[in-house]
C-alpha cells in the first residue's frame, strides 16, 4: 500500500538549488531522472513515516566539507514523477518534506504558497 501525503506549499530557505546542484549526479542515479535545480517544500500536518526501503545516497567528505546522507523515496505528484528527499542535514522541521522532479513543480502545476498538494510515495524498486 502506497503512502499518500497531503501538504501545503511553504517557502524554503532558498538553498534547494545549491543542494540539488551539489548532489546532482547522485540524485540522478538514485532517482532515475535529472532533477530541476530546486525543491518543492510541503508542510504536512505531522511528521510522515516513510517506508523502510529507500534509495540511499551515503554522505561523503570533499575538500574538508562534509555532505550528509540522503534518503530518496520515489513519488508521484499529479502524475509527475518525482522523489521525496530526506537529507540527514536539514534546517526544516520534521513535518516539512522536500520534493524534487525533473520539472519546476511550482510552475508546472501552477502552485503557490498555501496551495495544497497530495502526493503518493511509491515503493522503491529494488
Amino acid at each position: 500500500m502506497a503512502l499518500v501525503l497531503e501538504g501545503t506549499v511553504v517557502p524554503g530557505f532558498r538553498h534547494g538549488a545549491v543542494f540539488v546542484q551539489r548532489y546532482l549526479d547522485k540524485l540522478e542515479d538514485a532517482c532515475g531522472f535529472k532533477p530541476f535545480l530546486g525543491t518543492l517544500n510541503l508542510e504536512c500536518s505531522m511528521q510522515p513515516e516513510f517506508p523502510v526501503y529507500s534509495n540511499f545516497i551515503p554522505g561523503w567528505t570533499e575538500r574538508g566539507a562534509e555532505y550528509g546522507s540522503v534518503w530518496c523515496y520515489p513519488c508521484s505528484l499529479n502524475g509527475l514523477k518525482g522523489a521525496v528527499i530526506v537529507p540527514d542535514k536539514t534546517s526544516h522541521p520534521p513535518e516539512v518534506i522536500e520534493v524534487i522532479s525533473s520539472y519546476c513543480l511550482k510552475t508546472r502545476l501552477g502552485l503557490k504558497r498555501g496551495s495544497t498538494v497530495k502526493l503518493e510515495v511509491l515503493p522503491v524498486r529494488r
